[in-house]
């Protein structure tokens, strides 16, 4: 009997994708919530166990393990996981990982993009004690590392240039 999930790396990237894109059109926290939970955790999809295994020292580094590690040190990464992790416990105990969050209602120079309406609600996030960049950066950066990571393995995405978009560049 098949169970009902069949998710793969490619299907939660694809799922990723379409997260970050209905949170840009929504501004929803619900949308923000599902887009972090599942960029967090699609690590955890494509290197099972890596924390335990880097422990062990004896592990082989391949691709899945080099991702895990790049995302464990990129910055974007780390505070997308603590949003991730903040929204998902009732009591959250680890305050090292704990982002600064912030709103902004209304668009202002300095966060307002083409597109954006002038009531647009920005979600802002930091480390030491000050929020100040775009959730909406955050998500892409991580996206991207996957996308690169997918690309060197041969796998094809459809592009919508949303990517390109939310950075900024033309679509």
């Amino acid at each position: 009997m098949e169970g009902f999930y069949t998710l793969t790396p490619k299907s939660l990237l694809e799922k990723a994708r379409r997260e970050i894109v209905d949170f840009h059109e929504s501004n929803s926290l619900e949308r923000l919530f599902d887009a972090c939970c599942t960029l967090n955790h699609l690590r955890d999809w494509i290197c099972p166990n890596v924390d335990a295994r880097r422990a062990s020292r004896n592990w082989p580094e391949g691709p899945e393990e080099r991702l895990a590690a790049e995302l464990w040190e990129m910055h974007e990464y780390q505070i997308v996981r603590g949003l991730c992790n903040r929204a998902k416990h009732f009591v959250f105990t680890k305050k090292n990982s704990d982002p600064v969050t912030g709103i902004v209602h209304g668009a202002c120079v300095g966060l307002a993009r083409c597109g954006d309406s002038l009531g647009q609600t920005y979600y802002l996030v930091g480390v030491n004690g000050v929020a100040h960049q775009d959730v909406r950066d955050l998500l892409i950066a991580v996206l991207c590392k996957y996308l690169a990571y997918f690309g060197a393995k041969g796998e094809q995405f459809e592009s919508n240039g949303f990517e390109r978009k939310a950075a900024g560049g033309a679509g």
